[in-house]
């Protein structure tokens, strides 16, 4: 799966709206799945 990545990104504010650039393609929300924890990411 080259063709994937991860994007992390730090808000200032909780409700600050996210707009990905019109390049990137969301396929799907991983925020709440455990997966992609960052102490889970590490051991990749």
């Amino acid at each position: 799966m080259n063709d994937r990545a991860v994007v992390e990104i730090e808000l200032t504010d909780p409700d600050e709206e996210i707009r990905f650039p019109e390049m990137l393609k969301l396929i799907r929300e991983v925020t709440d799945d455990p997966a992609y924890k960052n102490a889970a990411l590490a051991r990749i």
